[in-house]
């Protein structure tokens, strides 16, 4: 018997890889308002442990998107934030108090929960 192969006819191949498309868009906004979410959580949570000075370090605490938010640094931002890496990690005469790290792993959990449900979706 000779190998004749066989026929595939795909019906609507425009409308699915709209669909396809349309998809994947709107995985992309989900993505990006967690990440959004997951920011202001961290940047909260951060203000709330920063160890009190003149404020200028908290006020500094800013989250900036990059990638279309599809990805976010939460940090002190010059020129008010210039001196949160001694809290953070102490000198020789202050002992460190750390307020960005503990932010980020209250974070952490809900933030890696819903990308996981988010990706598996």
């Amino acid at each position: 018997m000779a190998n004749r192969g066989f026929y595939i006819e795909l019906e609507n191949v425009e409308r699915t890889i709209r669909e396809i498309g349309l998809f994947q868009i709107e995985k992309r906004e989900n993505v990006k308002k967690i990440i959004k979410k997951t920011a202001k959580r961290v940047v909260k949570e951060a203000k709330a442990r920063v160890p009190v000075d003149t404020g200028e370090t908290k006020k500094s605490i800013k989250a900036k998107y990059l990638e279309g938010g599809l990805m976010a640094t939460v940090k002190p931002r010059l020129p008010g934030g210039w001196k949160a890496h001694f809290h953070e990690y102490g000198t020789v005469k202050m002992r460190a108090r750390p307020f960005m790290g503990p932010a980020e792993e209250v974070s952490r959990n809900d933030y890696l929960q819903e990308m996981r449900s988010e990706v598996n979706r």
